[in-house]
């Protein structure tokens, strides 16, 4: 029996584990990384029963399974535990037709579920970010081709080309995801000169206060762009048109080793009902029409991938508040 090579299978399997198991029901291998994942020492597993090693509630379901292997029986189950879901296949292994040894391939579902999910979500940032600046573009086209005077023209054509710069920019940067140094400042201003050509007819009051030091906050810029964009555009989009003065307020400030940043206005607002549900994805408000349902939940997510989090606080009729903390790095990582 080479173990040799069955360790190496056990390594080659990103979500999963092999064991290997004599008639006696003790362990002669355990390798992978399912098995560190969950608790589970391989070095001391060896020699061990399974009814040593294994969780007592689970014995019932699965000593059987072990003791079919034993009897020459090849088994596939999907298993289900506190920790996880688990694929399984349970196979004799013969060495000149007799019976050597009990094989377990253990697959964590759970784990392959939790990365689609995580490679689906990068499509959704994708598509939802994309999107916008094309949909500018687009726009600035329309204009272009009715404008006649030489200046506009190129004014307008230099405006597009900086939006198709900056979105290159942002898959580029959102490709590898990279640490840098944070210029808070820059990255709102480039977001309200977009809010303010885009929403042009509403004359919404921007405030601003910065009070963190450049250069010793570091993060993944394209990451946090994203959630400021989606936040304050979002402000813009349900402003409340019955307001006399309309605003959107944002503050960064610096606490201990996380930056805090808050997004505030009077706009619509959001019910006590919907308040807990508006970071799930395809959520939408009956007073948002504008929206699609994820803009939110990408929010959420993205700051998920930075290690902070978010808090809204609203009130219908008086306008939202979001709460964003974000850990700071004062070096980037390597």
């Amino acid at each position: 029996m080479d173990l040799a090579f069955t360790r190496q299978l056990a390594r080659s399997i990103p979500n999963g584990a092999v064991l290997l198991f004599d008639k006696n029901l003790r362990y002669l291998l355990a390798e992978g990384a399912a098995l560190d994942r969950h608790g589970f020492d391989p070095t001391t597993m060896i020699g061990k029963r399974v009814d040593e090693v294994l969780p007592s509630a689970a014995l019932p379901s699965l000593l059987p399974i072990y003791e079919k292997t034993i009897a020459g029986e090849s088994t596939q189950h999907t298993l289900e535990s506190a920790s996880g879901t688990f694929w399984t296949r349970f196979e004799p292994l013969y060495e000149d037709g007799k019976w050597q040894a009990g094989m377990v391939l253990i697959v964590e579902v759970s784990e392959l579920e939790r990365q689609k999910k995580e490679l689906q979500d990068y499509f959704y940032i994708l598509s939802h970010d994309i999107k916008s600046p094309l949909s500018s573009i687009l726009g600035l086209l329309q204009v272009y081709r009715l404008e006649k005077h030489p200046d506009e023209r190129e004014r307008l054509l230099d405006m597009m080309e900086q939006m198709a710069q900056r979105s290159l920019a942002f898959i580029t940067a959102l490709l590898d995801q990279t640490i840098a140094p944070i210029d808070v400042q820059s990255m709102v201003a480039e977001i309200m000169e977009k809010a303010a050509h885009q929403y042009a007819d509403r004359a919404i009051t921007f405030r601003s206060e910065y009070q963190y030091r450049k250069g010793k906050f570091y993060s993944v810029p394209t990451l946090l762009r994203s959630v400021l964009e989606n936040l304050l555009i979002n402000a813009h989009k349900y402003y409340d048109p019955e307001k006399p003065e309309p605003f959107v307020e944002l503050k960064v400030r610096e606490e201990n080793a996380h930056v805090i940043i808050t997004v505030a206005d009077n706009g619509l607002g959001i019910a006590a009902a919907d308040l807990p549900h508006i970071f799930e994805k395809n959520y939408q408000l009956d007073n948002h029409s504008e929206g699609h349902g994820y803009g939110l939940y990408l929010v959420r997510q993205n700051l998920h991938k930075l290690g902070g989090t978010i808090r809204a606080d609203s009130q219908p009729g008086r306008g939202t508040t979001f709460t964003l903390t974000i850990p700071k790095q004062e070096t980037p990582q390597s």
